[in-house]
């Protein structure tokens, strides 16, 4: 079994809480930023993290190509369907209320679906930005 320090226990408890341990912030910021990398490097869906003005801010290592020029939520337009863009366009705006939302879309000129899940960012008591995951 291995050790681990108090650092690395408190980082691992706060990773999804709201309370924050007595330890160097320093220390703790380190962590939860290594643990939130692998996390989001690890997973098999694609994760965008998106500001509040529809601005991509990140993106994690899963390769969709279709949404690889993706920098803004508008240049989804280009590769979903009407009616597909509507419902993801609107799931984001419902985000930004601090909702979680759930769509269904389709690629343009191919019958190939998408789940996304639309998570908001939250600091304090507002939404900064969105995480949207998207699973094929």
């Amino acid at each position: 079994m291995t050790r681990t320090d108090s650092t690395q226990n408190a980082a691992l408890e706060l990773l999804f809480q709201d309370t924050i341990p007595h330890i160097s912030q320093d220390a703790l910021t380190e962590k939860l930023v290594n643990y939130y990398a692998s996390l989001g490097n690890q997973t098999p869906d694609l994760i965008m993290v998106f500001s509040r003005d529809g601005e991509l801010r990140s993106i994690n290592k899963h390769d969709i190509r279709v949404f690889q020029h993706v920098v803004h939520i508008d240049d989804f337009k280009r590769v979903l369907l009407k009616k597909s863009f509507e419902n993801f366009e609107h799931a984001f705006r419902q985000t930004l209320t601090g909702k979680n939302q759930y769509c269904e879309v389709q690629l343009k000129r191919k019958k190939e679906f998408f789940d996304m899940m639309m998570v908001p960012l939250n600091s304090h008591d507002s939404v900064d930005g969105i995480g949207l995951l998207i699973k094929d």
